[in-house]
């Protein structure tokens, strides 16, 4: 019983501490591996473009997926992690980018840090990313609930 507390506890202090390793990667940038974190002109939170104009990149998304450490909470594929899922979203590239600017859960996104083109290069990678397969389609998962 107590080896197993102690390997929970051990656990919980890694995923911790991996979550606390994104936040402060994406805090701090790439520095400490020597490179430059992309950064759009520097300023407070402005209103988001409510122009049609916003259209994004799916392959330049999916870099800045990878560079700003998205996948480290959210999954690599955005179906959820310790983040929740993000991918195929049901909300406008607008709402998508006010909240990434001011959200509840997570650091901002502010626009020093990523420019909205970027947020919406990044949400139209999002919209591509396949969702993830139902439960019951998953043979080993599907025995599983079968056998509870």
């Amino acid at each position: 019983m107590e080896k197993q507390k102690f390997n929970r506890r051990f656990a919980d202090g890694i995923v911790r501490s991996v979550w606390l390793g994104g936040i402060v990667a994406v805090l701090v940038g790439n520095s400490f591996l020597g490179a430059e974190m992309p950064t759009a002109p520097v300023s407070t939170v402005a209103p988001v473009s409510q122009s049609s104009t916003l259209v994004g990149d799916a392959e330049e998304g999916e870099a800045l997926w990878v560079t700003y450490y998205c996948y480290s909470c959210h999954g690599w594929s955005g179906n959820g992690g310790a983040g929740p899922r993000v991918s195929n979203p049901a909300f406008s590239v607008e709402g998508f980018i006010r909240y990434v600017r001011q959200p509840t859960r997570m650091p901002p996104y502010v626009n020093r840090v990523m420019s909205d083109q970027q947020l919406a290069d990044v949400y139209e990678y999002l919209l591509t990313v396949p969702p993830s397969p139902d439960v019951e389609s998953i043979p080993l998962l599907r025995d599983l609930l079968e056998d509870q």
